[in-house]
């Protein structure tokens, strides 16, 4: 939440696509559209900035494959007339199932450190990276 608070607070993001904020350098990318509503709606002031020093741990969260089929399966596991019933999958089934490919895993994780992002740790499940 801090992470989402702070972005919040950047004036330098909050500027439209295409159009360039006088504390923009060159390599630095501003994002557009990417702050939920929810955090507009606090209209957070900036208080102050970090200095460039100070190291940022970040999650980059992916999304599930196969929505349809995981709301299905979760139906059928807790209906007592399915024959799925209370037939769990272990973490691995999940992951091969429902869990971001290997290959998109691989992408964000090529992603991050193309773009100066260390990569502090990897999970099983494919569904974060932490940077």
């Amino acid at each position: 939440m801090a992470v989402l608070l702070g972005l919040a607070a950047n004036p330098d993001l909050h500027s439209a696509p295409g159009t360039t904020n006088q504390s923009q350098t060159v390599g630095r990318q501003t994002l557009g559209g990417h702050i939920p509503q929810a955090v507009k709606n606090l209209n957070l002031q900036l208080v102050d900035r970090e200095p460039g020093s100070k190291r940022l741990q970040l999650a980059i969260g992916l999304p599930l494959r196969n929505q349809e089929a995981l709301n299905t399966l979760l139906e059928e596991i807790y209906d007592p007339a399915s024959p799925y019933f209370r037939h769990y999958l272990t973490p691995e089934q999940f992951t091969e199932l429902f869990g971001p490919t290997e290959q998109d895993y691989e992408a964000i994780i090529a992603f991050a450190k193309a773009n100066g992002f260390t990569v502090t740790a990897t999970h099983p499940n494919r569904v974060v990276l932490d940077v």
